[in-house]
């Protein structure tokens, strides 16, 4: 096979430039400090020592693949180019952010001006990116992703139960919560699990969604059944006992000062994998916690009869549409409320900005709420777009009537159909919308749609992960407070707890202990 060369043309080249001098331009007249996820930090290596650790037995057939990423002079090339290049596309984002909170009195012409370039900006980014990873990456990414998908089964579904030497993790499903929270808490369970090289064993005996179990709606997550007697050993701090052949995984919020564990394990990705994701993806972790998702939601032949049937009556499959969740009820008292026309705000303006080109979505929206009167009457407001829903759905997903099977079902629908969505405009406060993300990363596992939303509150997070690091590409100094913004100085590391979208985020500046400053991204 012909080997692509990594380089850029002139014109990207000029594209480049230009945006850097305007990033540059913001940054003087102090406007914007854009920032870096360090998403390649330590933090996502899983502790490997305790898979084949001196003096501990390995399971028989252990996956031991330690294929490092691409280390050739063109990998790394590609590898540095595609992480200057994501941090372009994400600061012409927060640029965005930033100006259409400030450009109410100006004028239509101005408006319309600057919307043009920032979208010209983001679209050549986003070109050059494709260029640049190409054929290379699509293989990576599928490799990558096929290893996974067979490490899982093979520790799940092809090891012996019942010989000893095969250890187990148990899982209990009734933390008390919704469908989201309650599959977060077994997926933690599921890589906690995978990373100790231990079969993953779930109870779902008086599971609250379906008291006949997950096998109900899911394929069986593993072959082996829940131990009679099962052990007391709790995986607490990270020198957990693995002599142990049976431990129960708590919930990580009740792990308490055992953070060593959160920050080597929530979230995480193998080392073995690390290189060959972050080099081809701009969100590897949510890339990785996806396929242990998807795992757990393996329909089963009743739920699959039942996805085509909805498919075929809102005649989706082949088309191009938005995801939109508008969750009201039970978040009223959680997250600020959002009116219908604030998401279409966002449809709108990426249906234009994608408008004529490869990245065209249709104007048809599948919309998932649990307020019936969002598909009943908010939606009379957009009459050029075409909605999918159901408003029995709605009604069968408030709070009173949540967890009755019928209700989960219908909540799978929504979270399946909104996973297949090319775009997805909600509130990452809502667990559902965050699985629904999640699962699009297993959907279209072999490219990067880690850019795909527009959250209208909370940016994506995992529950129970260690502090989100991030690290200032320019200084900052509001020495005096004037602004009420953090002074940071260049590399200097920011945990980073909220997105504005409007080109400010909340933080906390370690070397300083100065909580929730506004800084900007």
């Amino acid at each position: 096979m012909r080997r692509r060369k990594c380089r850029l043309s002139a014109k990207h080249l000029l594209v480049v430039t230009t945006f850097g001098w305007f990033i540059t331009f913001m940054v003087l007249i102090n406007q914007l400090t854009p920032i870096r996820d360090n998403y390649t930090s330590e933090r996502l290596a899983v502790l490997t020592e305790p898979l084949n650790a001196p003096g501990k037995e390995t399971p028989p057939n252990a996956i031991n693949d330690n294929t490092p990423g691409d280390e050739t002079p063109s990998g790394k090339l590609r590898d540095a180019t595609m992480r200057n290049l994501l941090f372009l596309r994400d600061n012409i984002m927060e640029v965005q952010y930033f100006l259409s909170n400030r450009r109410k009195d100006w004028r239509e012409s101005e408006k319309r001006t600057m919307q043009e370039l920032v979208n010209h900006l983001w679209l050549e980014t986003y070109q050059i990116l494709q260029d640049i990873t190409g054929s290379q990456c699509h293989q990576n990414l599928k490799q990558t992703s096929d290893a996974i998908v067979a490490a899982i089964n093979e520790i799940q579904q092809e090891r012996d139960c019942n010989d000893s030497r095969n250890k187990l993790a148990l899982c209990d499903l009734m933390k008390p919560c919704g469908f989201g929270c309650q599959l977060h808490h077994l997926n933690w369970c599921f890589i906690m699990s995978f990373a100790l090289n231990r079969t993953l064993v779930l109870d779902d005996r008086t599971w609250s969604y379906d008291p006949r179990g997950w096998s109900d709606n899911f394929l069986p997550i593993s072959k082996c059944p829940y131990p009679k007697s099962p052990s007391n050993a709790t995986l607490g701090r990270l020198n957990v006992d693995q002599s142990e052949r049976v431990i129960t995984i708590p919930i990580v919020d009740m792990l308490g000062s055992a953070e060593i564990v959160k920050s080597r394990f929530l979230p995480s990705i193998p080392t073995k994998w690390a290189g060959k994701i972050s080099q081809c993806h701009s969100a590897p972790i949510t890339w990785y916690a996806s396929h242990f998702i998807a795992y757990s939601m393996r329909p089963n032949g009743k739920l699959s009869d039942h996805l085509k049937k909805v498919e075929v009556s809102h005649n989706l499959n082949g088309t191009k549409y938005f995801g939109v969740h508008v969750r009201r009820s039970d978040k009223k008292s959680e997250a600020r409320y959002h009116d219908l026309s604030e998401y279409m705000q966002y449809v709108d303006n990426i249906q234009k900005k994608f408008k004529n080109t490869s990245l065209h979505i249709d104007k048809q929206i599948y919309l998932a709420t649990d307020e019936p009167r969002v598909l009943r009457e908010e939606t009379l407001d957009f009459p050029d777009y075409k909605f999918h829903g159901d408003e029995s759905v709605a009604t069968h997903a408030t709070p009173g009537k949540r967890t009755s099977n019928g209700s989960l079902i219908e909540l799978l629908t929504d979270i399946i159909s909104m996973s297949k969505s090319q775009y997805l405009v909600c509130t990452f406060s809502s667990q559902v919308c965050r699985v629904s993300y999640e699962l699009m990363h297993f959907e279209r596992r072999t490219e990067d749609v880690g850019w795909r939303y527009q959250s209208l509150d909370d940016f994506y997070y995992y529950g129970g992960q260690a502090d989100r690091r991030w690290y200032a590409e320019v200084a900052h100094l509001d020495p005096d407070q004037q602004l009420g913004e953090m002074s940071a100085k260049r590399n200097e590391a920011l945990d980073i707890k909220g997105n504005h979208w409007d080109g400010f985020s909340k933080a906390i500046n370690p070397a300083t202990d100065l909580h929730f400053k506004t800084t900007r991204m």
